[in-house]
């Protein structure tokens, strides 16, 4: 079974209440490359994550708690925006999984090789705990 941490895509939490901000999930201890985001059909594959750690966008996520997350998820039900509760099962292949893997080894490999200016492990980095893998 999979453990899975779960961010609500913003970075104010009180947007999914209002249905204004969706929900991403990660395998604990996996690269971000691997997040899932919740769409009316269920769980798919998100880059998202990747992009915002990888690429600098200007996606923010919030980690909620797994309780959080499904009292979300069955709110939405409720209100008609998912049409029934997804599968736990992750959506993404074996192989698909391998190839997301890869290509977050090499974004990872290539920020390493980055310079970093004198002081920079100083910076504080809002929200870099979020998405971490």
């Amino acid at each position: 079974m999979i453990r899975w941490r779960y961010f609500i895509n913003s970075d104010k939490p009180e947007l999914a209440d209002e249905g204004k901000a969706g929900l991403t999930r990660l395998p604990e201890g996996a690269p971000v490359a691997l997040a899932e985001a919740l769409i009316r059909g269920g769980w798919q594959s998100d880059d998202r994550m990747w992009r915002a750690k990888y690429l600098g966008s200007d996606y923010e996520f919030t980690e909620i708690t797994e309780e959080r997350a499904y009292e979300l998820i069955r709110s939405w039900v409720a209100s008609g925006w998912l049409e029934r509760m997804p599968d736990d099962a992750s959506t993404i292949t074996p192989e698909l999984a391998e190839r997301l893997t890869a290509m977050d080894r090499k974004a990872a490999a290539a920020w390493r090789d980055v310079p970093k200016p004198p002081g920079a492990e100083d910076i504080d980095l809002p929200g870099a705990e979020n998405i971490s893998g």
